[in-house]
């Protein structure tokens, strides 16, 4: 049932995204990216992140050096 329930979240995400105008493959990797998000801050509730810990995440995800541009 949870996986269900993800399942379907993460369908309305690409879908919404995808009508924001971007390519199908692309929003799978926002969907990637926002699944490390999360997971990097696994302790704090979504609700309680601030512009700090959006930065910090890319800021560390613009260190890897096998990130490759879509």
């Amino acid at each position: 049932m949870q996986e269900e329930r993800i399942s379907r979240l993460w369908g309305k995400y690409i879908e919404k995204t995808i009508s924001y105008g971007v390519k199908p493959g692309v929003a799978r990797w926002y969907v990637k990216r926002v699944e490390e998000y999360i997971m990097a801050y696994q302790d704090l509730r979504l609700a309680m992140h601030t512009q700090h810990e959006v930065e910090s995440f890319l800021h560390t995800l613009g260190r890897k050096s096998g990130l490759k541009e879509c």
